[in-house]
């Protein structure tokens, strides 16, 4: 009580000193009952979002805010627009304040400090120079993420069905051949290519038994339920530390202009080893955004939303789902797919269900702008039979239709979209 009394009183006579008037807001953040110490980023890296400094003016900050990256109001907890609409006032885990000054005009202000470059960027830098149409995404650095893991672990992961004899369906290992085709169009088209995992091997070091101690003190309810708490460390595994560990690859040493995360959809099959099969076959693609109350209320989350934020990654994740969107619908000819009931963890950005923001681990955690692909149903009668009939070359007679594989139409559709976005 005394360190947040110290921080309270430190911010309150800086501010006052400087005659700011912001005192109300910073009573509401640091009075707010909801907000607890926690663990999470420590001030260092809070005091990062200072970068951001002259970058956003508050109408921008606003919609973005109420537009894109939350699904309510709860974000206002731990934010606050300082009293004379000049600072965003941010409250840290550790009930610190750290604040943002707006750009007072759209012209002007200072580019913000991020790794990745933005379509614009990619395109000047190209001015005088003699065009390649052969290679129009030379000098783009693009990071490839097969969803999932696959091989052995893709039990663990519950991305694993089989019916009968048939070849079983692997998420992982379709997204990682999928990958590998897609950077080999990419490369032919000059971009630098990089995947975040070569094999069905973790990114991440740690394994689900590394996570016992962790998961015992949280959920002490579940010692005694020997299945519910293995799951509950695979899960810590396979969604919370790899998916963490690909973002340092990402963020730390790829650095990117971009990355595209590669996943298959599918409804609930039951049984992995009596999976039912569907009449549906659709895609969407995500963005970054549509965070929710408990969501805003975790430090970490909190962090990483506010460098998408202010980095202005969702200008570009969103005009490049809009020309990658038509590229997908003219060789699959699938419809949108639609959020049903009130689950309030998305935001729709487009009047045909094909983009929607959603605050996916990856999409807030890899800082560049990020496409998340959600094609096809994999226990979709349809596309089952696509998945059966594997790789191959050309096309082949598939429901009636010729079509080539289904992991080179996925590759095709994603090159489309993303040379038509930085194609001048």
């Amino acid at each position: 009580m005394k360190s947040c009394l110290f921080v309270f009183i430190f911010i309150f006579s800086s501010l006052a000193a400087n005659n700011l008037g912001h005192w109300l807001p910073l009573v509401n953040l640091l009075t707010n009952k909801e907000a607890r110490p926690q663990a999470g980023p420590s001030e260092g890296e809070w005091a990062e979002l200072s970068r951001y400094n002259q970058t956003l003016t508050l109408a921008e900050f606003e919609h973005l805010i109420e537009k894109v990256f939350s699904t309510d109001e709860s974000w206002k907890k731990y934010l606050k627009i300082s009293e004379d609409k000049k600072q965003l006032l941010v409250l840290t885990n550790n009930l610190g304040v750290v604040a943002i000054d707006f750009l007072e005009t759209e012209r002007g202000g200072t580019a913000p400090a991020r790794y990745w470059r933005s379509k614009d960027t990619v395109v000047e830098s190209k001015v005088g120079e003699q065009p390649n149409a052969k290679q129009p995404l030379s000098g783009l650095r693009i990071a490839i993420d097969p969803g999932h893991i696959g091989g052995v672990w893709a039990k663990t992961e519950a991305r694993w069905f089989q019916i009968n004899d048939e070849k079983p369906v692997t998420e992982g290992d379709m997204t990682l051949l999928t990958a590998k085709k897609l950077r080999g169009k990419l490369e032919a088209l000059g971009a630098e290519v990089f995947l975040t995992r070569e094999t069905a091997t973790p990114v991440t070091s740690l394994r689900p038994e590394d996570f016992l101690m962790e998961v015992a003190e949280r959920f002490p309810d579940l010692e005694n339920q020997g299945n519910r708490f293995q799951r509950k460390m695979e899960f810590w595994f396979y969604r919370k530390a790899e998916i963490k560990d690909r973002g340092v690859l990402i963020n730390q040493t790829i650095k990117p202009d971009l990355t595209v995360c590669l996943h298959y959809n599918a409804s609930a099959w039951g049984n992995p080893k009596r999976p039912v099969l569907v009449n549906k076959s659709h895609f969407h693609l995500l963005i970054t955004g549509a965070a929710m109350p408990k969501e805003w209320g975790d430090g970490e989350q909190r962090l990483a939303l506010l460098h998408k934020l202010f980095q202005r990654a969702h200008k570009e994740e969103l005009q490049l789902a809009k020309v990658t969107v038509p590229a997908f619908t003219k060789r699959t000819r699938l419809s949108g797919y639609v959020y049903r009931g009130a689950l309030g963890n998305v935001n729709a950005m487009d009047r045909n269900a094909f983009i929607w923001a959603r605050n996916l681990a990856a999409l807030r955690m890899y800082q560049c702008p990020v496409l998340f692909c959600e094609p096809y149903v994999m226990n979709g009668k349809a596309d089952y039979v696509h998945i059966q009939a594997g790789d191959y070359t050309g096309k082949r007679l598939i429901n009636g239709e010729l079509r080539p594989s289904i992991y080179e139409e996925y590759a095709a559709a994603v090159t489309e979209g993303i040379e038509r976005h930085f194609t001048p």
